[in-house]
């Protein structure tokens, strides 16, 4: 099913300041003073985000979203401001977008690509739609000692983190770190944090639909190119044309290694008969010769069933795939898929790209 659209506009905070008009009505501590004028400049300064990430073209995110991090932080004077996107598959986790005030280190070298269960007692927040919000990183419960000596590594006393959600899924978290001194953060500003969050994580996901869909586009192009080329091609051009199908799909999916196996007669071996690597990565075809089929089991199998084999990582395949798992690991694979070449309903060979 396709998911609703991400769109955020003026009516979110406007609903932000109908609600907080409704408590002042009531007689319940309505904010007075510098208080009142400090959220309504805080509410201005959201709207203005929301119209700049408008029709925001998708090369211009990521500067916009850095741009956005130091008008907040700026603005509510923290120390750290920053977006934390998650993998596909959820399961890693990369500091993507950062702005620092004078004199704090950045922290966005210090997470990459890590695994989310590094973070045991925050990540289920964030995948529940939880705000993290702690004002002293010092009184963290027991359950979050491997976050609070990581957060005081940093030097970090407070800080707030909303999830990035749109469309029901949870892309990542936007955050806020106090180190110079501890910070609370009223309610009032919680919602309007809210909804930057809002504004960033659509503004992600359009951007995210337009590159997927300009990348459908190219990729059908690129197909049908191929699949010309290959309708007159003569048995003595065939090798060489093989050979240039591959760079041309391993080059457009900025792979490291794309390869063809073919099945020996009795389909009993396999043999990796062309090969192209990305410059800097070694060949492996000469070392992948009469391959027996059997040892593979667990891949072969499936591609013979006429299934895509996919490796997202090889780590987390099963006790079952040990040969899979020993012979990629032996090639620096981190990642694969490979595609069965069928002919009549019978497995011929397969197609691979690995990472």
């Amino acid at each position: 099913m396709e998911r609703p659209p991400c769109t955020i506009t003026h009516g979110a905070v406007k609903k932000h300041r109908e609600d907080q008009r409704t408590v002042t009505e009531i007689g319940e501590a309505a904010p007075q003073g510098s208080e009142l004028r400090y959220l309504a400049n805080f509410e201005r300064l959201v709207i203005r985000l929301s119209g700049r990430f408008i029709n925001l073209a998708p090369e211009e995110l990521d500067e916009e979203i850095t741009a956005a991090l130091k008008t907040i932080g700026s603005f509510a004077k923290v120390d750290r401001s920053y977006v934390f996107l998650f993998s596909a598959d959820g399961r890693r986790v990369s500091n993507t977008h950062e702005w620092c005030s004078a004199g704090i280190d950045p922290g966005i070298g210090n997470v990459q690509d890590v695994s989310v269960d590094a973070y045991p007692w925050v990540m289920p927040k964030f995948a529940r739609g939880e705000v993290v919000h702690i004002p002293d990183v010092s009184r963290l419960p027991p359950e979050a000692a491997g976050e609070r000596r990581e957060m005081q590594a940093q030097g970090i006393k407070s800080l707030i983190n909303l999830p990035l959600v749109c469309g029901g899924r949870t892309l990542g978290f936007v955050g806020f770190d106090s180190v110079r001194a501890r910070k609370t953060w009223p309610d009032d500003h919680v919602k309007l944090l809210k909804v930057v969050g809002e504004i960033i994580a659509g503004a992600i996901e359009r951007a995210r639909a337009t590159a997927a869909l300009t990348r459908q586009v190219q990729m059908e192009k690129m197909v049908a190119d191929v699949s010309t080329r290959f309708i007159n091609v003569g048995a003595g051009q065939l090798d060489r044309e093989i050979d240039r199908t591959l760079e041309k799909i391993g080059t457009f999916t900025d792979v490291s290694r794309s390869y063809l196996f073919q099945l020996s007669g009795d389909r009993r071996h396999m043999s990796n008969t062309h090969e192209w690597c990305s410059p800097g990565f070694a060949p492996h075809i000469h070392q992948l010769q009469g391959l027996p089929v059997e040892e593979f089991a667990y891949s072969m199998d499936r591609m013979r069933r006429g299934e895509a084999f996919q490796v997202l990582r090889v780590d987390d395949l099963p006790a079952e795939a040990q040969r899979e798992k020993l012979e990629f690991r032996s090639a620096g694979i981190q990642s694969l898929i490979n595609v069965p070449i069928m002919a009549k309903g019978d497995m011929i060979g397969f197609l691979g790209f690995e990472a």
